[in-house]
């Protein structure tokens, strides 16, 4: 899925990481790294996945950030960025 986010025009890096739901449990989260001079919003973010996506994939909301946090082999930390957005580990 972090693919189809790097398509998007404004979009440098992705990732999709499940977000706490009291609901459903756990729903997805996009956490965007955009390029140098785009602002893409939360809402253009969600409309982009909406026919690309099942939509249980989509995700229910955007963060954005600067970086990603990765490890010495440049994998995305994903644990490590749901600790540093929503606080708890699962």
């Amino acid at each position: 899925m972090e693919d189809l986010l790097l398509t998007h025009p404004a979009v440098a890096e992705a990732a999709l990481i499940g977000a706490p739901d009291p609901r459903r449990g756990e729903v997805p989260c996009a956490v965007i790294v955009p390029k140098a001079g785009q602002n893409p919003t939360e809402e253009e973010i969600i409309d982009f996945c909406k026919d690309k996506m099942a939509s249980f994939k989509i995700p229910r909301m955007v963060r954005f950030r600067s970086s990603l946090p990765k490890s010495a082999i440049f994998k995305v930390l994903k644990r490590e960025l749901r600790k540093e957005l929503f606080g708890a580990e699962r």
